[in-house]
């Protein structure tokens, strides 16, 4: 008869190979959304996309919800410097990867979490960044920004930008 121990390991290595099954899965239908898909072998652009998918790796994250916090510091790429679908997104119009990079981040935050992101000061003022800023409204009741009235040099070593820091919450 098998032992707790034997029957939990045994669960876990399932659990671990569908995992793994699941990971290839979803990379691969992510690479055949990409227009790389014409120019690089899966295993190639696996390699060099590094696809993440936050809800395999954090299960017990989105079965609470989402992240009670999230704080990054996106890329700052022009959208077209980059070689990858940026399409589908409320902001996909905004002209910055940073931009689906702070739409992504809030969605995984919890409804009652707290979002934080140092970005460009165009977030505030950019007309063509309008799509991120309603976004970010919409999902937060609470907003706070801190800008610079000088490019942050002591922030970021060789930063040649002025940056804001975005705060969103929500009220309750």
């Amino acid at each position: 008869q098998e032992s707790g121990y034997e029957k939990a390991k045994s669960a876990k290595k399932m659990l671990n190979d569908g995992t793994v099954i699941l990971r290839k899965t979803l990379d691969k239908l992510f690479y055949e959304t990409t227009s790389d898909a014409n120019k690089q072998t899966f295993d190639d652009w696996r390699d060099s996309a590094s696809p993440f998918h936050w809800f395999i790796e954090f299960p017990e994250v989105f079965l609470n919800g989402g992240f009670d916090m999230v704080l990054g510091n996106p890329p700052y790429i022009a959208k077209g410097r980059v070689d990858y679908n940026t399409e589908g997104h409320v902001t996909s119009n905004c002209p910055d990867v940073y931009a689906i990079c702070m739409e992504r981040a809030a969605t995984i935050t919890r409804e009652d979490g707290a979002f934080s992101m140092i970005v460009m000061a165009n977030l505030v003022f950019g007309e063509r960044y309008q799509s991120l800023r309603e976004f970010l409204s919409k999902r937060f009741s609470s907003r706070f920004v801190a800008g610079f009235t000088k490019i942050p040099a002591s922030l970021f070593e060789g930063a040649r930008v002025l940056n804001v820091i975005f705060i969103g919450m929500n009220s309750g």
